[in-house]
């Protein structure tokens, strides 16, 4: 079985080691958002635009498809950075 998992770019030091061993096992790494502090989808256009290119390299690293939004906060502006960022987006909820 693979799962995917949410890693916060910004929010606290991450272990790569880890990271490296997941992916390299074939489970699916995502991004959750930019710090967890619930700003970026609220952020001005152009901080909002930093934020969520602040991952760029994990995400090329990682080969990162994916985005969740922290506590599924989101506005449309926030969800309209995403395409061509991401392949895929789970913030919206069915």
């Amino acid at each position: 079985a693979r799962s995917t998992s949410f890693v916060v770019p910004c929010g606290w030091r991450l272990d790569h080691g880890l990271l490296g061993e997941a992916h390299a096992r074939g489970h699916e790494l995502g991004v959750h958002g930019y710090d967890h502090t619930h700003r970026t989808p609220f952020a001005a256009p152009a901080e909002r635009r930093a934020r969520v290119l602040a991952a760029r390299s994990l995400v090329e690293r990682y080969a990162m498809r994916g985005y969740r939004a922290p506590s599924l906060l989101r506005t449309r502006a926030l969800l309209e950075e995403l395409p061509g960022l991401y392949a895929w987006d789970s913030s919206v909820p069915t």
